[in-house]
């Protein structure tokens, strides 16, 4: 808010401002001109300032038309100057209730004659905002010298909405202070009552003067003990607070406050002040019988000992105790409540036991009535509150119980029911409805379930008997074929329970595909019998010890035997020799690893030799684990893979013997192969070079095409591109590359074949720049000079900007030429180059069209004025010597200024216009500029 205030501020300044310097009087033309630019300067100013401002501001004319808005106006209102140009449409817009609209009006036009100017006066009000939304908004309008409102907008709507929101709260918070206002007053109104009891006892006290002192202190103590102890509700609390309320009794500063527990028959401390830990840990529990504490409690009475070395009831322990830490007597006062014992105070004197008055032994008796009343709220709202407790937590774990057993049966991978004895439905799962389509509004009953799941009405007659029965023996496993919501059937297998108070539990699994693979199960076994006889290869089925089981009719035809006299032979049969024990061995493998594939050499009855590669798997065959064999014929395979050995071979030497640099890489980038011209080019080695990656040798700004080049090579069948390699020792190489993809080894890679082009790229870039400038000065040339004229006119043309094209001849160069040379001519035409050059921005171009003539383009400029400032410096330049071979050399130039648009829109007619003007400058004695006129 701080910060808005300063920039409201900062918006008046500024407005005063102007209205100053907008009724100053008269002045001179050039002041005038000074203040109008000022004032145009400052009307900038405001207007950026008025935008950056994080406040919507608006100028309303005296005539009530909007003159301006700025942005974060429309940012917050929705409005455009176009949706409100008078203050009318915004009155209408932003207030459509009539009446409302009507009460802003008259406040504003109020304010309006009571404001003076200068003076703003704050309003809120709501507005509805273009977007139909409502906001609240504070307004800010100043009345200006002009007659015109300047107006500022804050959106106050979150503010108004959190201050609602506080009082609510507020509110909220009262109301909670109220009702524990009146649970405090309803707990403390039974100790208001004693209260007042103690105060008419206090009445009756004062009669007596005699006693008068001693009545006092014995009520104070008592008022003390029941304003500390009775408030409280917690039994430590209780015990603490009573004891050092005692400690100021008498002439004992050693007090303890003992809890009875009935059913260990002993007094547990719950308090002790005054003594050492070890006596603490003695007094923890004390027993009840024959003891004074024993005694106070079966009389309900004041019990005192006076001299305890002489009173044998108590315990020989605590006794010994405190006789050491120096004490004598103990006076023992019940803890009573509605005539029950709930413990004692015990105190305890350094000296014998005091006899006490009468009055003392009502007071200490009123004591013990008060402490144990104390006592008997604490534990009974302790009783409460551990019942409440014990009841929340058993609810709680009820409830989490129940969510567990839903979210179990919603999470259950089966279709789970709930019905109750009447046969009502309780509670369908998701998957119940996955499976059926039924949910629980859809089949309330289990009548209803049954006419949807089984319109058959003999099929639903067979499955209420059977339900029957399983009702009856209280469980349910059935498959029937049920209709399901969408019309489809599916085969769905029942299980479940009936519980003891009646209710079922069901669980449906669909089947319908275990029904259907078991089906096909049957046919896949007929095809596998057809598949077995019928199969291009060879197939066996044999023990694990290599014992023939069953053969196809293949192997029959293959091996020269018949059916009958593989069922008599082994592996070892029709294997070469020297190899039946390696088979063996793997169908060893095959029954620890249950498959196996290898290559290995059968032998036909004639004795031939068959290359043969053998698949073997575990499979059950009448209860036991088997080997089925598929034996395929390799022979043509293998005589194929020598044929490709030889020509890899061949592949390789010519892979070697081309004159390029080739390689070969995977989609990743890594280098697979390359051959010895390539390795040679890089300056490495081949085993270094392969397994890198071509990011590692190529320049990084190439590096990032290499996906792109792979993924075009992958398309179109092949791909071609120029590239820059980096040598072991930095060299650039640049090579034009040609990569296809290829099958190598069964993988999918791309073969690179890469010629340098190092230096035809050398000279194609020399022949650029001779093509394209000056070869005595280095400049560019006439070609190069016209590309960035016509090149810098789009952009004038596209911006609305200005250009100019200057046009230089030295004056009587030739003089120069002749009498010192043309070798002094071409130096002196290379210094003054450099000097030119050194006049223009980056941005402008000079170059040389020959001769002594020179061409300037100058871009970007903001007026005439600034050509003319260029040729004005480019003049004064010349005035200097030139330094050439150790002479000083002196000329002046003539210039011709054009300027686009005006002199031209083309670069021929700016060259032309720009000659016109340079001759002009020549006609009237040189050493000066001439702007281009069409009288020229």
């Amino acid at each position: 808010m701080e910060d808005k205030e300063k920039t409201k501020e900062q918006l008046l300044n500024t407005l005063e401002k102007r209205q100053r310097r907008i009724a100053e009087p008269e002045i001179s033309e050039i002041e005038r001109n000074g203040v109008e630019e000022g004032l145009k300067t400052e009307k900038e100013k405001f207007q950026v300032l008025v935008e950056e401002t994080p406040l919507g501001v608006s100028i309303i004319g005296a005539d009530g038309r909007y003159k301006y808005i700025n942005s974060k106006f429309t940012e917050i209102f929705r409005y455009t100057l176009e949706d409100i140009p008078t203050g009318r449409e915004w009155f209408h817009k932003a207030y459509p209730d009539e009446e409302y609209r009507k009460h802003v009006v008259a406040t504003w036009i109020n304010d309006l004659k009571k404001a003076r100017r200068g003076e703003s006066r704050p309003r809120t009000f709501t507005v509805r905002c273009g977007n139909g939304s409502e906001k609240v908004i504070f307004f800010r309008p100043v009345a200006m010298e002009s007659g015109d409102q300047f107006v500022i907008y804050e959106d106050v709507t979150e503010r108004g909405r959190a201050e609602k929101e506080l009082k609510k709260h507020k509110d909220h918070l009262e109301e909670l202070v109220k009702e524990r206002t009146i649970e405090l007053t309803r707990a403390n109104k039974e100790l208001q009552q004693e209260i007042a009891e103690r105060k008419r006892a206090d009445d009756t006290l004062r009669s007596f003067q005699s006693d008068l002192q001693a009545k006092k202190d014995s009520l104070e103590l008592l008022n003390t003990i029941a304003d500390r102890v009775y408030g409280s509700l917690d039994l430590q609390t209780v015990a603490e607070r009573a004891v050092a309320s005692m400690m100021n009794y008498g002439q004992s500063p050693y007090v303890g406050i003992f809890a009875l527990n009935e059913e260990a028959r002993c007094l547990e401390a719950l308090y002790l002040i005054g003594f050492s830990e070890e006596l603490r840990r003695e007094m923890m529990r004390l027993p009840l019988d024959e003891s004074p504490n024993g005694r106070t409690i079966a009389r309900k009475e004041i019990v005192t000992s006076v001299d305890i070395t002489r009173d044998d009831l108590v315990e020989p322990g605590v006794k010994q105790g405190l006789l050491k830490q120096g004490f004598k007597g103990i006076i023992s006062v019940p803890l009573l409540f509605q005539d029950r014992v709930l413990g004692v105070i015990n105190l305890f004197f350094k000296e014998q036991a005091p006899v006490l008055t009468d009055l003392e032994q009502k007071t200490l008796m009123n004591i013990g009535k008060t402490i144990g009343l104390a006592m008997a709220n604490a534990q009974y709202v302790a009783q409460i509150k551990a019942e409440i407790a014990e009841r929340k937590g058993a609810e709680e774990l009820l409830q989490r119980e129940r969510e567990n057993f839903y979210s179990i049966l919603q999470e259950a991978p089966n279709g789970v029911a709930l019905i109750d004895k009447e046969g009502r439905y309780l509670y369908i799962n998701s998957e119940f409805t996955n499976i059926t389509g039924y949910a629980l509004e859809d089949v309330t009953t289990v009548g209803d379930w049954l006419h949807k799941a089984f319109p058959n009405p003999q099929f639903r007659h067979k499955f209420v008997e059977l339900w029957k029965k399983d009702v009856a023996r209280r469980a349910f496993n059935r498959a029937f074929s049920v209709v399901c919501k969408d019309g489809a059937v599916k085969e769905i297998e029942f299980k479940g329970t009936v519980l003891e108070d009646g209710r079922a539990i069901i669980t449906l699994s669909d089947i319908t595909e275990r029904v259907r693979t078991e089906d096909e199960l049957r046919e896949s076994e007929l095809r596998y019998k057809t598949l077995f006889d019928c199969a291009a290869d060879a197939i066996f089925v044999h023990d694990l010890k290599g014992r023939f089981l069953d053969v196809n009719t293949v192997a029959c035809e293959r091996y020269g035997y018949g059916k009958e006299e593989f069922l008599q032979m082994t592996l070892q049969h029709i294997t070469t020799s020297g190899r039946g024990k390696n088979i063996l061995q793997r169908a060893e493998e095959i029954r620890t690893q249950g498959y196996f594939l290898y290559e290995t050499v059968h032998v036909r009855r004639d004795g031939t030799h068959i290359p043969t590669e053998v698949s073997s798997q575990i499979i059950e065959h009448s209860g036991r684990p088997v080997v089925l064999s598929i034996a395929r014929d390799i022979t043509e395979r293998k005589q194929a893979e020598e044929a490709l050995r030889e020509s890899e071979t061949r592949l390789r030497k010519l892979f070697e013997a081309i004159p390029e640099a080739v390689m070969v890489h995977d989609e990743e980038g890594s280098i697979l192969h390359i051959n010895d011209v390539g390795a040679k080019r890089l300056e490495s080695s081949v085993e270094d070079l392969v397994g890198k990656n071509l990011r590692d040798i190529v320049k990084i700004e190439n590096a990032a095409l290499i996906p792109d080049h792979i993924r075009m090579a992958r398309r179109d069948g092949s791909c071609s591109f120029e590239t820059i390699y980096i040598s072991r020792t930095g060299r650039h190489i640049v090579a034009e590359v040609n990569e296809s993809p290829i099958e190598l080894e069964g993988k999918s890679v791309i073969l690179s074949v890469a010629r340098d082009i190092t230096e035809r790229k050398r000279a194609e870039r020399q022949l650029a720049y001779i093509a394209t400038h000056d070869a005595l000065t280095g400049l560019p040339n006439r070609v190069l000079f016209n590309d960035r004229l016509n090149l810098a006119l789009a952009q004038a043309e596209r911006h609305q900007q200005k250009l100019a094209v200057l046009l230089l001849d030295l004056d009587r160069f030739k003089d120069i030429n002749d009498t010192l040379g043309h070798s002094i001519g071409d130096e002196f035409l290379r210094v003054a180059g450099k000097r030119l050059k050194a006049l223009l921005r980056k941005s402008d171009t000079l170059a040389r069209m020959g001769g002594d003539e020179f061409l300037f383009l100058v871009t970007e400029i903001a007026q005439s004025d600034n050509a003319t400032e260029v040729a004005r410096k480019i003049l004064e330049s010349f005035r200097e010597p030139f330094a050439v071979e150790d002479q000083e050399l002196r000329t002046t130039a003539s210039i011709g200024v054009t300027i686009f648009p005006d002199d031209g829109a083309d670069s021929d007619t700016l060259l032309k216009n720009a000659d016109i003007a340079m001759y002009s400058a020549k006609q009237k004695g040189r050493n000066n500029y001439q702007r281009y006129i069409s009288t020229l």
